[in-house]
This record gives C-alpha cells, structure tokens and sequence, in this order.
C-alpha cells in the first residue's frame, strides 16, 4: 500500500468515526474530509470544490428547497385531515400514512416527508389511542420506499441518471424508474400493512403514555419564599438566573391559589409561592442558598399542575427545530415565557 493510498483510507476511517459518533454534523465533517484530501495532496486544488457544480448536487438542494415549500405550505397536512377516516383499523392506519409518505418522498426529500408526517402520525396516533411507536417505523420504510419510484426521488437517482446523460444518447426521464420502484413500493407497503408492523418488538410498540413516563410527583414542587431569603426584594429574572439550566419556574401562585407564568421583571416578596419543576437531587442546595422552603408539613406536591392554568403537552422536536442544541430556557425566550420544559425522552426513556 503506498503513502497516498494509506492517508486516503486513513481519512475516510476517520470520516466514517465521526459519522458514527454523531459529535458533528454530518456536513461538517464532510467538509473536514474535503479539506483533509486537500491538504493531503490527494486531489488537484481545483478539483477540491468541484463537485458542488455537480448536476446531482444542484439537484438535490433544489428538490430540499422544494421539500420545504410543500412542508412550509401545509399542503400535505390538507390532503392527510381528509383521509383520516381512514385510520380506524390498525392495518388502515398504517397503510395510509405509509403510503402517503411514499407518495410525498417520490418528489421530495425522504427527511422532509418523513419531517412533514412525523407530526401527523403522532397525532393520528393519540386520537386512535394507538402507540406512536407502532407507526414510526413503517413510515420510515414507506419514505425509503417511496423514493425508488421517480428520477428526483432519492440522490443516488439523480446521481445515476447524471452519469447515463454522459454517456447515453437519451438521459433518464422522470418516471423511468417507476416501471421497477413502483411496484416494489406498492408490494412494500401491502407487507408492512398487512402485518409486517407485528413484527416490531412489543416493549418498543408498548405505547409509553407521557404520563406514565414523567412522575409529576417527582419534579413539581411548590415552595414559599422566607422572610430573610435574598431572593426578597429581586426580581424574578435573578431567581432565573440563580435556577440555572436544571430547575425551572413554571408558575406562580397568587393569593386566590390561581398559577400563572411569572414576568422576569416581576418583583419577589417575602411569602410569596412558586411552583418549581425540579430533580430532587438538584433541589436540597437550591431551597437552602436561595431561602426557599416547601410548603406543608410534608412539602406536599400541588395537585392541580394540570388544570385549566397549566396543561402538559406531549410535542416532538422536528428535523430543522430552532431547539436542536440549546437548553430550556431557549424554549420560554421563544415563546415568550407561554412554555416551560418539564421532562425530555429520548427512544422512550426518560433522559
């Protein structure tokens, strides 16, 4: 093996670690290897960019661009409302949102379809008071499958049709790959429906209710401020600040016991209530530093967290999220305070 040879696996190990690892985006360590190649002497220099002048790469980026028109359009979430009858039985309701999924990612990017029917099946999913779980992967196969039918349908497409201009007289046209993918797809979606969703392990389709996932008793607490706490006589905003990351303040409780979600620029009292959404073990330091006690004898929980004041939703973070990378806080600057974290799980674990 020669030295140009040795650095070029070399790199692309490197490259397939950090894919793995997840610790970077996948673009950028595609750009890291672009550069590694360059710097190694492994390509010309001009021949470093020149593949972003690639008619698949234009491609691509156009059918991305296309793919969040359709989803910024709310086109697809249209066409879904009207067959939502359709989902009464289990096997309908698989067949449906899968085939619809494959429909949407033959002309569009499989991770744009799949980021515009997430939320639909999810929502599908807690009407028919079926586990979300049993629909998730069955759409992911539906948009892989989806993909096989037209040209734009998939990269790997576009990038065979490219290589066929250059060396064939006649190119690709839009549905010559539907004469194969086409059926493949429909017998694809026929097995998935019919019963191939059977085949997903029972613990990972078990429906893991938010309820029962998340223990109210667990994080909410209600806590009173004492006469010689230094949080008396601040503001709310330095009570925040003093929390941190781990503890949060999701409500407020006036003198008739009605919680509403405190202005940073609210002053503090002595006596005053808050309701804290917190880890036990990140409480105890909390409560003495900051001069807080709980409330009760017992330090009894609040009962009505989830009246009509506060209600506990189950939302999911889509594939172009503004959230992807930052904490709590950045979820109540965005709206406005109207929304505080309480819990996070990941593959249906609490994390």
């Amino acid at each position: 093996m020669t030295l140009e040879q040795g650095l070029a696996f070399g790199i692309l190990f490197l490259a397939l670690v950090l894919f793995a690892s997840g610790k970077l985006r996948h673009d950028i360590v595609a750009l890291i290897a672009l550069v590694a190649v360059g710097l190694a002497g492994l390509v010309e220099p001009a021949e470093i960019v020149s593949g972003f002048g690639h008619p698949a790469v234009i491609t691509v980026a156009a059918v991305l661009v296309v793919s969040e028109a359709l989803r910024s359009s709310g086109l697809v979430d249209v066409v879904v409302q009207r067959i939502e009858p359709l989902t009464k039985t289990a096997t309908g309701h698989i067949a449906i949102l899968t085939g619809v999924v494959a429909l949407a990612s033959s002309f569009m990017n499989n991770v744009g379809a799949l980021a515009i029917m997430l939320p639909v099946a999810l929502a599908t999913a807690t009407e028919r008071g079926r586990p979300p779980a049993m629909l998730l992967m069955p759409i992911a196969f539906g948009s892989m499958l989806g993909g096989m039918i037209t040209l734009i349908g998939t990269p790997p497409n576009i990038i065979i049709a490219s290589f066929r201009r250059s060396y064939a007289e006649e190119p690709f046209h839009m549905f010559d790959f539907a004469w194969v993918g086409l059926p493949i797809a429909v017998i694809g979606i026929l097995f998935i429906a019919l019963g191939a969703w059977r085949l997903i392990p029972r613990e990972r389709k078990g429906g893991v209710q938010p309820e029962d996932m998340f223990s109210l008793e667990e994080y909410v607490i209600e806590v009173r401020v004492r006469d010689k706490s230094p949080l008396a006589g601040r503001r709310v905003a330095h009570m925040e600040t003093a929390a941190g990351e781990e503890i949060a303040i999701a409500a407020r409780v006036r003198e008739d016991g009605q919680l509403y979600q405190p202005e940073s620029w609210q002053p503090i009292t002595a006596g005053d209530l808050f309701i804290l959404r917190a880890d036990p073990a990140e409480l105890t330091e909390f409560l003495d530093t900051q001069g807080l006690e709980l409330v009760g004898p017992e330090g009894d929980i609040r009962s009505d967290i989830t009246s009509s004041d506060l209600k506990l939703v189950e939302a999911i973070v889509g594939p172009n999220s503004q959230l992807i990378g930052f904490g709590p806080r950045t979820l109540a600057r965005l709206s406005q305070g109207e929304f505080q974290l309480f819990a996070v799980a990941r593959q249906g674990e609490p994390i």
